[in-house]
């Protein structure tokens, strides 16, 4: 209902748009080029289409995502809308790592919900915690962190995500980062990007994963580590301190798929 509403109307308002403070706001800057709908997306696909009418941008994302994509996509624009009437009215916003979080959540507890209502849902559509993704103990936390790598692009995802022992989400960030690496710099850099996000919310872990035996077996080793990510691996092995990371263990790809859903909204 409230996509249909943004389709149908795309508001117009001749005022200071509240978040970033251009001329003119209309729904498809507030939700996709707005500074602050940026931040939360990092995603250079809506700057490729800026100026586009919002309709025509719902109907070339369709023809990209599929259906659980586009869960994810409605949930964080509506996060997003919700976000910015939070700042108009209150003068109060969320971070952008707690815009997602929340959005990610919400959708999860609603597909629950809706699982437990009608039998006829398809499992493959829920988001929740996968059945590889093994809980920490009782009052323990853990990370799991995943890069996606996309053929012919100069840019990767990074996808992290902490959750407790019940598999609720503490928080969960994706970003974007430009250049070109390999598969195995990428998931040193998903996790770096996992434990300063950690660090700057002061929250402390005892787990961490990821889906690679070699990456977690080089960040284990008390030997340096040679390779082109060496100052990568070395930050990494700092904020393991800082944010009381115990070790370093590997999971099946599966067992890391909400990372992964992470990275690719990037």
């Amino acid at each position: 209902m409230y996509l249909w509403r943004i389709i149908s109307t795309n508001f117009y308002e001749q005022c200071t748009e509240v978040v970033c403070g251009v001329a003119v706001e209309t729904s498809g800057h507030a939700l996709f080029w707005c500074g602050g709908a940026q931040k939360v997306r990092l995603d250079s696909f809506f700057e490729e289409l800026k100026n586009v009418p919002v309709l025509d941008v719902f109907q070339i994302l369709l023809s990209k995502v599929n259906s659980s994509e586009l869960a994810h996509f409605c949930m964080i624009t509506w996060a997003i809308w919700n976000n910015r009437n939070s700042f108009s009215n209150c003068g109060i916003s969320k971070a952008p790592e707690l815009v997602v979080s929340w959005a990610v959540e919400l959708l999860s507890e609603f597909q629950k919900f809706m699982a437990a209502l009608s039998p006829f849902v398809r499992p493959q559509l829920l988001v929740p915690t996968s059945a590889d993704w093994f809980a920490p103990q009782p009052g323990l936390l853990k990370l799991n962190t995943e890069v996606a790598i996309r053929k012919n692009s100069k840019s990767i995802g990074l996808g992290a995500a902490i959750r407790d022992d019940k598999g609720k989400l503490i928080i969960v960030k994706s970003r974007l980062m430009h250049g070109s690496f390999s598969c195995e710099t990428g998931k040193f850099l998903a996790l770096r990007v996992g434990l300063l996000l950690a660090k700057f919310y002061k929250i402390s872990m005892n787990i961490t994963e990821v889906d690679s035996t070699s990456v977690a077996t080089i960040l284990n080793s008390s030997n340096p580590f040679l390779g082109d990510a060496k100052f990568i691996v070395n930050d990494i092995k700092v904020l393991f301190v800082e944010t009381r990371i115990c070790k370093c263990q590997a999971t099946p790809k599966s067992g890391n798929s909400l990372a992964l859903k992470l990275a690719l909204l990037c």
